[in-house]
């Protein structure tokens, strides 16, 4: 790189790339040019400064975005750029374990364990020490219980992690096992992922080990520091405390990443941390229009929680915002589907569209449009709706109260939620129904006579044959589908196995909301049958026809589906951000207003995602299980003004011309 190369950058990109020394902050707001930014300031050290590039260290925090950095840095400057350090924290973290491994207690082959790796651990510890009955937790929160321990720096102090569980009768039992689980992995030359960073700053605050990683890397640079939490934010600060060359990069007005700990303080209280520090603004925005920028600006403005910028661009005015006012949530659906049919014809592609929404279940009424009319999608983030683990056990529980000789859906749900029947009891059952040529179902009914099984499987498959059969009764007697599936949900405490389950607790939330949808779904689908119809075979082959009729090859040309938070740090020439309802957007689970502002910037990252149309959506009333309740519009869409709206009606509505209050 040389000196010419600058010129491509604006006055503020350019007061970033040639200010090194010292503490920087660079607010870069959304669309600026932040990694251009960064990886400029990278080659500039490098090629016209004479810093040696073993001397930079340049944190991010996805695999993704520290390959990307590399490769545009080589593409400026050559091989050079490869020896510079750019990582994630826990790649760097694990990188500096490895090196200084003995100064923690641990062998020259470390391991790391996943978390298939930490069950087995506590199974192998249970049989030893037998305290999961005593504890009586599931394997997936007391592994939560422990990473907590290690990333809220607990570990070491009895009074601390004992403050932590609160008044838990089974604290002690906890602790316990937490020892023997530490144990095990230092005798096995092991540790975990929450271990990485925890183990990181401790290696750190060796005076030895913190004067060499600081003379090897004097100048500090990190990514998306809006999204770095505590521990993080010590590592950092050791790092850069001799020689003070620290360069923040991040947006205030992105920090939506609180449930996983992040901590927007860092980046606001920065110039309180360093005093001394030089603030620059990166607000030329270069992806949107000018009606985009302003409506976003207007959106996060009413935020109190946020540093002194604003966005700008010198691009088109662009059109205005296109708010679609429909009747109900399904209708809701049916409109988007209209508009994108007509910006088909305007000349975009189906690649250009793209669909944001709070939570994942919200696809599924897009997704029912877009198969109806044979229009390109796929799901990004997530997985389609239908093949959510929570919706393909509705299913089988559907599939067999309508056909108990369905095997593949009985195997599915008979230890969904557990039940005690191990592998080896299935495979009795299967040698049983095989042998007197009756289905997995009917063998329930004969467990008695099954060689083999063990008192408590046996009554458990009765006891699941009987619960089977009491809902076909239920069903026959009229119960309507969506109520009858929640009192089966409730008699086998799913919700309750949801919460414990490692594999389904994880997004508990997203799975309740999916779950309700799915029960929309059902009441949908029973309304429009007529009453001497199969409904609920005709539900479960509506179900069938919507699962094969999908694409499964990639299809590029498609339209997108994800939620807002899987949209950061991409761009779209359409957008449509949808469910734009009270309760919904911002979320029902908004408490404070902290978590009002975190949900107002969730809004403000999914409008800075369009650079050309943008469109919104809302409906007046909400259909649940055949029931229209009233709907009222998201306070984000009374924020933005009304000259910079459009609001797109339905032809046959009496809405006012703007009812959004």
């Amino acid at each position: 790189m040389n000196k010419k190369l600058l010129v491509e950058l604006n006055d503020m990109q350019r007061k970033a790339v040639e200010q090194i020394n010292g503490e920087i902050l660079i607010l870069a707001g959304a669309g600026t040019g932040k990694t251009k930014t960064i990886t400029y300031r990278i080659a500039n050290m490098i090629e016209n400064k004479g810093i040696s590039p073993y001397s930079i260290l340049a944190l991010t925090f996805t695999n993704k975005a520290s390959n990307e950095m590399k490769e545009r840095i080589a593409s400026l400057i050559g091989d050079e750029a490869r020896k510079c350090t750019v990582s994630t924290f826990h790649s760097f973290g694990l990188r500096l374990l490895r090196i200084y491994y003995n100064y923690i207690g641990y062998n020259e082959n470390l391991t790391v364990y996943d978390t298939d790796d930490q069950k087995r651990v506590i199974e192998e510890l249970d049989k030893r020490y037998n305290l999961l009955n005593f504890i009586n937790t599931d394997v997936g929160t007391l592994l939560g219980i422990f990473s907590n321990f290690k990333e809220l720096e607990l570990v070491g102090s009895i009074e601390a992690m004992n403050e932590y569980l609160g008044f838990n009768p089974k604290k002690q039992y906890i602790l316990d096992f937490f020892n023997h689980y530490e144990r095990f992995l230092k005798e096995n030359n092991a540790i975990d992922f929450s271990d990485i960073l925890y183990l990181t700053k401790k290696l750190l605050e060796n005076k030895e080990i913190l004067e060499k990683v600081q003379e090897r890397y004097k100048y500090l640079m990190v990514d998306e520091y809006q999204d770095t939490n505590q521990i993080q934010f010590k590592i950092i600060e050791m790092i850069a405390e001799k020689y003070k060359n620290i360069c923040v990069v991040g947006d205030d007005n992105q920090s939506i990443y609180k449930f996983r700990g992040a901590d927007i303080g860092n980046i606001l209280s920065f110039t309180s941390t360093y005093p001394n520090a030089t603030t620059i603004k990166l607000e030329q925005n270069y992806r949107s229009t000018k009606m985009i920028i302003d409506t976003s600006n207007r959106v996060i403005e009413k935020n109190k929680a946020k540093t002194d910028k604003k966005l700008w661009t010198a691009n088109e005015k662009g059109e205005l915002i296109k708010v679609l006012q429909c009747t109900n949530n399904y209708n809701e659906g049916k409109r988007v589907t209209d508009e994108i049919k007509k910006l088909i014809k305007k000349g975009f592609e189906y690649k250009d569209i793209t669909i944001l929404y709070r939570t994942n279940a919200q696809s599924r009424i897009f997704e029912d449009n877009f198969i109806n009319e044979n229009m390109p999608y796929k799901i990004y983030g997530g997985l389609s709706f239908y093949d959510r683990a929570e919706i393909k056990d509705m299913i089988c529980f559907l599939k067999l109260f309508y056909n108990t000789n369905d095997d593949i859906a009985l195997i599915r749900v008979l230890n969904t939620p557990k039940r005690r029947i191990g592998d080896v009891s299935m495979d009795k059952l299967k040698a049983f129904a095989s042998k007197h040529e009756i289905s997995l179902f009917e063998a329930l009914k004969f467990a008695n006579e099954v060689q083999g099984l063990t008192n408590i499987a046996r009554e458990e498959m009765e006891t699941f044959y009987y619960l089977i059969k009491k809902f076909q009764r239920k069903m026959e007697n009229g119960t309507e589908m969506a109520e009858l599936l929640e009192h089966f949900l409730k008699e086998i405490y799913y919700y309750e196995f949801m919460q414990k389950d490692i594999k389904y607790k994880e997004n508990y939330d997203d799975r309740c909301d999916n779950i309700e949808e799915f029960k929309n779904f059902i009441s949908e689908m029973e309304r429009k049958s007529s009453d001497d119809e199969d409904k609920l075979g005709a539900l479960l082959e509506e179900i069938s026809l919507k699962k094969t009729s999908r694409d499964e090859e990639e299809n590029l040309n498609a339209i997108k589906l994800m939620t807002i938070h899987n949209s950061k740090g991409l761009e779209f020439p359409v957008v449509f951000l949808v469910g734009m309802v009270k309760d919904i957007f911002p979320s029902f689970r908004c408490e404070t207003e902290e978590d009002l502002e975190e949900e107002r910037r969730v809004c403000y990252v999914g409008l800075t995602r369009a650079k050309k149309e943008l469109f919104l959506s809302f409906y007046s009333k909400r259909i649940m299980y055949n029931k229209e309740k009233p709907a009222f519009p998201s306070m984000f869409l009374n924020e933005i003004p009304n000259t910079n709206m459009q609001i797109i009606k339905e032809q046959y509505t009496k809405i006012d011309d703007r009812n959004l209050d």
